[in-house]
């Protein structure tokens, strides 16, 4: 990766990251809470705003995690952040959505119940905690996004691809054979343990990343929408025609 790719990815984190803390003052700010011995941070009045808010967060944390992640050859590593960027695209839209359409569906509130229940319902001794797990199926957030826009002319065509973008990915989250294998070769042959730099893996992995920061906009653009804050929206939309025109590309 050039010196000038990193000056264009670095520039948009730092926007991103300036629209981020404009985004967080428009809603009610985390409260310290007892917890265990101690305390946490919680936001709580958990409205589909601020858990929109962490989601985000999460998003910056995860692009910078990816940009790491290659300048260092470790792609594997990448490609399980690029499946965790998708998932967090699908829930900000998901979640987006029902403050775009005024409509808090009952999935909706299934998915903000189990987003904002706690690790443990029981700190001091975590091993006797009780509580499960209950998240919406990421097929039917999947199914959602693919049917709520009029424009698609073909939503099941549109879930398929989805569901068969973040499939791709899964091998490298659970470490199948095929994916570590990628990790393997040379001459002589060899697992590549501590990168990949100079593979033919690496411009594969370049490349893709830029789909990365390209949703990020998109994300962020439509959050702000949602917020009603479309000054905002429009220069995080400027900010990525910029994008566009440094990296030649528009996907």
């Amino acid at each position: 990766m050039s010196s000038l790719t990193d000056e264009i990815y670095n520039a948009v984190l730092s926007d991103l990251e300036a629209a981020f803390n404009k985004l967080v003052e428009r809603v009610p700010p985390p409260q310290r809470l007892p917890f265990g011995d101690g305390f946490v941070y919680r936001y709580v009045e958990r409205t589909v705003q601020q858990a929109l808010i962490q989601k985000l967060a999460r998003m910056l944390t995860g692009l910078r995690a990816a940009h790491v992640l290659l300048r260092q050859g470790l792609i594997q590593e990448q490609a399980v952040i690029q499946r965790v960027l998708g998932d967090l695209q699908e829930d900000i839209f998901f979640l987006g959505y029902s403050i775009v359409k005024g409509e808090l569906t009952k999935a909706h509130e299934e998915f903000l119940t189990d987003f904002y229940q706690e690790e443990f319902d029981n700190p001091k001794n975590v091993l006797q905690s009780t509580q499960k797990r209950r998240p919406v199926p990421r097929r039917k957030i999947q199914a959602y996004l693919a049917s709520i826009d009029p424009n698609i002319a073909n939503p099941s065509h549109n879930q398929r691809v989805i569901r068969t973008l973040q499939q791709a990915f899964s091998g490298f989250v659970h470490a199948a054979s095929s994916q570590i294998m990628d990790m393997y070769g040379g001459d002589p042959p060899q697992f590549h343990v501590s990168g990949m730099l100079g593979t033919w893996r690496m411009p594969e992995f370049e490349y893709d990343i830029w789909n990365y920061f390209e949703r990020a906009f998109a994300a962020f653009a439509f959050v702000a929408m949602a917020f009603g804050d479309q000054e905002l929206a429009n220069r995080i939309l400027s900010q990525q025609q910029t994008f566009h025109i440094q990296t030649g590309r528009n996907d």
